[in-house]
């Protein structure tokens, strides 16, 4: 049995094997994915506030939320113990950390936070987003 090839079947061969290769470089590394962010409906208010001026269109979509966890000039009506009762109300049965200043951005809007990690006994299993103007939870993020 012989078989006829072609003249250049090793090039061609070599650029399959190249792409191949790529492609699990690519998907082992998987440059696009995004931290495992789920954001929250569920607001709980600590005390009449005026609402933002310009809400996010759709708080549950997550590919548009952004952190940033530098300290954050924005403006704190609230203070880190009251968001982190906040997150203690919402979460039964878990810690709330001691809550540090951040800003993040949901759908292009920046909103200062107060970022409070959620612990189960001493081990971080969420960070809290409660928002420091309206004491509204805005995003939660699970921790890996």
């Amino acid at each position: 049995m012989d078989i006829d090839l072609q003249p250049g079947w090793e090039k061609k061969a070599l650029i399959i094997l190249g792409v191949i290769v790529v492609i699990i470089i690519v998907y082992a590394f998987n440059p696009f994915n995004h931290p495992n962010v789920v954001i929250d409906n569920n607001t709980t208010d600590i005390s009449p506030a005026p609402t933002p001026a310009q809400p996010p269109a759709n708080p549950n979509n997550t590919s548009n939320f952004t952190k940033n966890l530098t300290n954050s000039s924005g403006n704190f009506t609230i203070s880190a113990d009251q968001a982190k009762r906040v997150v203690s109300q919402a979460n039964p049965g878990f810690n709330a950390g001691q809550p540090t200043q951040g800003s993040v951005t949901i759908n292009n809007i920046t909103v200062s936070v107060w970022v409070v990690p959620l612990l189960n006994g001493t081990t971080e299993v969420k960070n809290i987003y409660v928002d420091a103007s309206t004491g509204n939870i805005v995003g939660t993020e699970v921790l890996r």
